[in-house]
């Protein structure tokens, strides 16, 4: 059984393909991670509710962009959503040498039941009638595991570090959650 790590960064009002910002996917093999080239850059920027925080914490640290109005084209990490489709399943048919993501991967995310539906999003437009045997329908939650691990002892500074200035960036959260996942694994056995 291999486990899967997975983020998105998404504008939480928009469940449409333009509401993706970023999507990654992490094995202790493997990584892939894409900035969607079909976001509402300008509207999640734009946005008085969301826009903000987004702004801040997403688009200006962590996204290719010339402005608030348009991704730089040129980045190797700016892909159209259909691309991003493709290379996800591609992906997880690697992930899954039986060709059966029950008994190949399981999944971990963080908070991540948006991270989920963006990732379903992607491959079939959350149509899981259209999924192949390959892509997982649904993960195990790091934060309920964080919570277990509390109740048996763990401190909060305890958990392995992620740096400030990688926070949010839908890869290095990805590759963060996996060294906290391996750190749990060590410290409680599976939970």
């Amino acid at each position: 059984m291999e486990y899967l790590y997975l983020d998105t960064e998404f504008n939480r009002k928009d469940f449409t393909p333009r509401g993706l910002v970023s999507i990654a996917l992490v094995t202790k093999d493997a990584s892939y991670y894409a900035v969607n080239n079909d976001m509402d850059i300008s509207g999640i920027a734009n946005d008085p509710e969301v826009g903000p925080w987004m702004t801040e914490h997403v688009l200006e640290p962590h996204i290719p962009h010339q402005s608030l109005r348009r991704l730089r084209q040129t980045s190797s990490e700016v892909r159209d959503f259909r691309t991003i489709g493709k290379e996800v399943d591609s992906f997880l048919r690697n992930a899954c040498p039986s060709g059966d993501a029950k008994e190949d991967i399981r999944v971990i995310v963080n908070c991540g039941s948006q991270d989920m539906v963006r990732l379903h999003t992607v491959l079939a437009n959350n149509d899981w009638g259209l999924f192949g045997a390959h892509v997982p329908l649904f993960a195990d939650d790091m934060a309920r595991w964080k919570h277990e691990a509390r109740l048996r002892g763990l401190a909060d500074g305890d958990l392995p570090c992620q740096p400030f200035e990688t926070v949010h960036h839908a890869l290095y959260d990805a590759e963060h959650e996996m060294i906290t996942h391996q750190y749990l694994l060590e410290r409680f056995g599976k939970m």
